[in-house]
């Protein structure tokens, strides 16, 4: 008697170990269940199919602080951007840019010529100065600078100039500069804000603060940029109170 009670003990031992393991394994799927996640598949929620380095997203109560840090009346500034009071002005400047053949940002109109994206610095010059070299001589002289310039390969060539009206935003420098750069702009525009970073500075220092140019900004808001009807709303809210230009640094500015 005594050994087959050692016989059978092992085995009723293994038997109570494979009942815990199934016990357990059943208790874990419950748990998963009841939470309402399969224990193979992570939760839609979960971090493993949530995109890393997500970027803040800026708001209408960001805009609405720049605003403040830049001085302007908050509560005038709250109430037209919350009621999309320019909007009619926004719409203005995408049916002339539609007009004067714009199909990206930035586009710029120097004098009329066409110059497309965030193009370095030396290819502004060029034509700058080609503009600046015509109006600074006499009309008879006029073709012959234009054909010289021309021979450079000037990112403008001889392509027809366009009328392009300055939009109702404040000119940057003096109106009465030889030469008028338009641009046609999307505030949340990488390739803008590479503009603004990069070839900008040098165009404001050496033409711009020096009388030679004078700038204007019409809008062009991307349809598959969120912010971009938003920024360019909040900016002629500041344009109210006679603060576009240092509005438009903060919105490029604040995007860094």
């Amino acid at each position: 008697m005594r050994n087959k009670s050692s016989f059978y003990m092992p085995i009723l031992f293994g038997f109570l170990l494979i009942a815990a393991f199934f016990l357990g394994s059943l208790s874990t799927k419950v748990s998963y269940l009841e939470k309402g996640v399969s224990s193979n598949t992570p939760n839609q929620d979960s971090p493993a199919q949530t995109a890393p380095n997500q970027l803040p997203t800026i708001t209408n109560e960001d805009m609405k602080q720049w605003a403040k840090d830049l001085g302007l009346n908050t509560n005038d500034f709250n109430s037209c951007l919350d009621s999309e009071k320019h909007k009619s002005n926004v719409d203005k400047d995408l049916q002339d840019a539609a007009t004067a053949g714009v199909s990206g940002t930035p586009t710029f109109f120097i004098n009329g010529t066409m110059i497309v994206g965030a193009q370095p610095f030396e290819n502004f010059k060029t034509i700058i100065d080609q503009e600046l070299a015509i109006s600074n001589n006499s009309k008879d002289n006029s073709i012959f600078i234009k054909q010289a310039f021309a021979q450079e390969q000037s990112p403008g060539g001889d392509q027809p100039k366009v009328s392009v009206d300055n939009g109702l935003l404040p000119p940057l420098g003096d109106q009465n500069a030889k030469v008028t750069i338009v641009e046609f702009s999307d505030f949340e525009c990488p390739f803008c804000r590479q503009f603004f970073t990069g070839t900008f500075p040098q165009i404001k220092s050496e033409y711009i603060d020096t009388g030679k140019v004078v700038m204007y900004y019409r809008h062009y808001p991307l349809p598959f940029h969120p912010l971009a009807q938003p920024f360019a709303l909040a900016s002629e809210c500041a344009n109210e109170q006679g603060k576009f230009w240092e509005f438009h640094d903060k919105i490029f500015q604040e995007q860094g």
